[in-house]
Formats: structure tokens, C-alpha cells, sequence
């Protein structure tokens, strides 16, 4: 049976990628005859989707681009589904703090009330003695409950003046029909110190989880602070072709104010593009290589913010946060590759969302938990899953759906942007 595991929050980032026509540091051109909206532009767009947990919903959002800065991006959203179950949530992207400033920062802040909802955590009557989310728990093993999430942060990114960043804050990339035709920002060679961008970023965190259990409530609360240092050498970050991208990140929480408990986590995060080429029937074909892994270097924080497989990014073909533990290595491929042929030639563009091409993806993942970090243990007994994709670029955003097979079935899940 074939679960949609279509994330709420998407709504929010679909609606505020749809009013942005790039991200912060960048601006998009198009070549002469390329149908785009650009400059101001606002527009709200009813809705409705249906989930295992949801069912039916219904809802509404409204988003802004190019109001006050050229490249600023607003959006909210609000649904209400036949279960009883609702959610509001809103966004702000790629604000420049300051004229020619290299800080820019997002927000985001979030509501969701559920109905009923299944959560991989300890508390099933049937699994005592068996840790829910490790690597070897069962599929079953989860709780069913009414829950409530809420959540916000700010993260702020700041391009240090090495490489192609040195002398130039918001590139410009040249694309005709969503293909780079001009702007690489690297690929070419690897060397921080002349090719890429790299950006030093910084994200403070609250979220807080309820599960209405039936004996009594169980909550978690986060709070804290991420540093991530990122080097991007890709030829274009909205899609890329060729080049590479690393990223080393740690995240604190202190246990101040009413967070659960102290912890600390770090993560690195490891991708790779090898272009195929073009030809008669094929205008792009890429292969995505990824490599992530995490380690809880102290305490143990909220499943939701532990190391964890399972869901949008990592391991599609089980449920959201299916596997959670204090250690986590997973390694992704994908062959991407955009057809000279579009079905949505017949409806390019609706009002000011425009399509600009379509892409066919497969992939294959490996992974696993672990309560520690031994590279010996991570590779034994490992989750894998298979599946097929099919994205496209709306207004500048990157927009999939993955169909992704394992042993546990298979799972249906859509997300902004690719996977890595």
C-alpha cells in the first residue's frame, strides 16, 4: 500500500519558491523569447491534498515577490482537513540585511494540529523492550495519537569573500527554458580560493512536540543554535550539472528555558555532479552522488532532531523519521535526466507559474542507525530502497515528486527542490 507522505510544509515552500525567482545571493536572467513573469508579483491559490494522517484537506495561500527588495519572498498558508486536523504556517525568504550587504536571512514559523498522527517513539504496548526508530525495530512499532507541532527560526547566511564570492555578492545567472546557458559559479576545478562560494551560516531554532497519549502527554521541546560552513562549487545551484558541494555543520542545544535537555550534534554532508551530456532526445542527463552522516557527540535530543533516515530526503521508500538513533550514515545516487520533449508544452505557463522543463529521475539509497558511531556497525545490516521521480522547474523552483520502494512498501512523497 503506497502511503503519501506529502509533508504539510511544503505548502508554504511551494507558495514562497513561486514568488521567488531565486535564491538570496542570486538573480536569474532569461534569453530573448523566454516567457517569465518577473518584478512584483503576488497571488494566492486555493488548494487541497489528502494524506493518511489528514485526509481530506482544504486550505489557502497568498505569497508576495519583489515587494520592498528585488529578490524578497513572502508567503502564508492555512488548511483545515475532514478529521478534524489544521495548520497555519508562513515564510520569509532572501532578505538582504543592508544595501550590498552579505547577510541575508529567512524565517520561518509554523503551527500544525493533528487528529491523529503515527509517530516512530516508544510508548506501543505491543513492542515492550524494543527501542521504537532504531535500525532493527519494527514497521509497526510506532504510536498513533493526536499531536501538535510548532516551530520557528531564523537563519541567517553570510557569503565570505573568497572564490567566485570575493568580488561578486548576487550573481547572475543567464538560463533559456531553465537551462544554464551563461554564469557558472564553479564546477570547473576545486579550489575555495578561486572557484565556488562559500558561506558561513547561522540558524536559531525552537520547535516543540505534543503527543496526546492516552494515560498522559508526551512533550518534547528544542531550542538552540546551528553553524554550518558550506562550500558550494556547483555550475548552478538550482540545478546542478557538474562540480560539488560539502557542507560541515554543529548544532547546540544548550537546555535553557524550557528545552527537554542539552545536546550537541554535528553532520557532514557530502555531494558530487557528473554531466552526461546532451543529444537528439536529451537536453540535460546528470548523476548525483551524496553522502551524509551525523553523529550525537553529547545528551539526546528529540527524535525529530536526531540523526534520522526515512522520509523526503533520505531512505524515500520508508516513512518519515522511520529510523532514529544518536548515529546515522546514508549514501544516495540519482541518474537525472530532462527530456527534449515536455508534456507541458501544451500548458507552459499558469497566470505567473511557469514551466520550464521536466526531468525523469531514478534512484537507489542505503543507510542506517546506530547507537554509535562505528563505521563498522553503520555498514551492517543497512536499509536500502529503490525508486523513480519526476520533477520540474516552477518559477525558478525545483518541484519533485518520488516514488520510492523498499522492504517495508513503498512510499509516495513531493518536496521542493531536489533531494541533495
Amino acid at each position: 500500500m503506497i502511503n503519501h507522505n506529502l509533508a504539510t510544509t511544503i505548502l508554504a515552500v511551494l507558495l514562497a519558491g513561486w514568488m521567488s525567482s531565486a535564491a538570496a545571493q542570486d538573480r536569474l536572467e532569461r534569453v530573448e523569447g523566454d516567457d517569465e513573469v518577473e518584478g512584483q508579483t503576488f497571488v494566492w491559490l486555493p488548494y487541497f491534498f489528502y494524506t493518511e494522517n489528514f485526509k481530506l484537506a482544504l486550505g489557502v495561500g497568498a505569497g508576495s515577490h519583489g515587494y520592498g527588495q528585488p529578490q524578497l519572498g513572502l508567503a502564508a498558508t492555512a488548511f483545515g482537513t475532514t478529521n478534524g486536523s489544521w495548520g497555519v504556517l508562513g515564510t520569509v525568504n532572501n532578505f538582504q540585511i543592508g544595501p550590498e550587504s552579505r547577510f541575508f536571512m529567512d524565517a520561518n514559523a509554523g503551527y500544525i494540529r493533528y487528529q491523529k498522527r503515527n509517530t516512530y517513539v516508544d510508548g506501543n504496548p505491543d513492542f515492550v523492550g524494543e527501542t521504537a526508530g532504531s535500525n532493527d525495530s519494527s514497521k509497526e512499532n510506532f504510536v498513533e495519537s493526536p499531536a501538535r507541532d510548532g516551530f520557528t527560526n531564523f537563519k541567517f547566511r553570510y557569503l565570505i569573500p573568497v572564490g567566485f564570492g570575493r568580488d561578486t555578492v548576487i550573481n547572475t545567472f543567464v538560463v533559456q527554458d531553465g537551462i544554464l546557458v551563461s554564469g557558472s559559479t564553479g564546477g570547473w576545478t576545486w579550489n575555495p580560493t578561486i572557484s565556488g562560494r562559500t558561506y558561513l551560516d547561522i540558524d536559531l531554532f525552537y520547535e516543540t512536540q505534543t503527543l496526546n497519549l492516552d494515560d498522559e502527554d508526551q512533550k518534547a521541546r528544542t531550542n538552540g543554535i546551528t553553524l554550518q560552513l558550506e562550500y558550494d562549487n556547483t555550475d548552478f545551484w538550482l540545478n546542478p550539472s557538474r562540480g560539488s558541494r560539502q557542507s560541515l555543520g554543529l548544532t547546540r542545544d544548550f537546555g535553557w528555558a524550557n528545552s527537554s535537555g542539552a545536546w550537541t550534534t554535528g553532520e557532514l554532508d557530502l555531494s558530487d555532479f557528473v554531466e552526461l551530456g546532451s543529444g537528439r532526445y536529451v537536453r540535460q542527463a546528470v548523476i548525483a552522488l551524496n553522502l551524509w552522516t551525523a553523529y550525537t557527540f553529547s545528551g539526546t535530543p528529540p527524535y525529530y532532531k536526531a540523526p534520522r533516515l526515512g522520509g523526503l530526503y533520505r531512505l524515500r521508500g520508508y516513512r518519515s523519521n522511520r529510523f532514529h538513533d544518536q548515529s546515522a550514515i546514508y549514501y544516495g545516487a540519482e541518474l537525472r535526466v530532462i527530456p527534449s520533449w515536455s508534456p507541458l508544452n501544451a500548458i507552459d505557463h499558469i497566470g505567473p507559474i511557469v514551466f520550464n522543463w521536466w526531468q525523469l529521475v531514478a534512484f537507489a539509497e542505503i543507510g542506517r542507525v546506530s547507537p554509535v558511531y562505528s563505521l563498522k556497525e553503520l555498514h551492517s545490516d543497512m536499509k536500502w530502497d529503490v525508486g523513480v521521480g519526476v520533477r520540474t522547474l516552477v518559477k525558478s523552483v525545483v518541484v519533485r515528486a518520488d516514488l520510492g520502494f523498499s522492504p517495508e512498501g513503498a512510499q509516495l512523497s513531493a518536496m521542493a527542490g531536489h533531494s541533495f
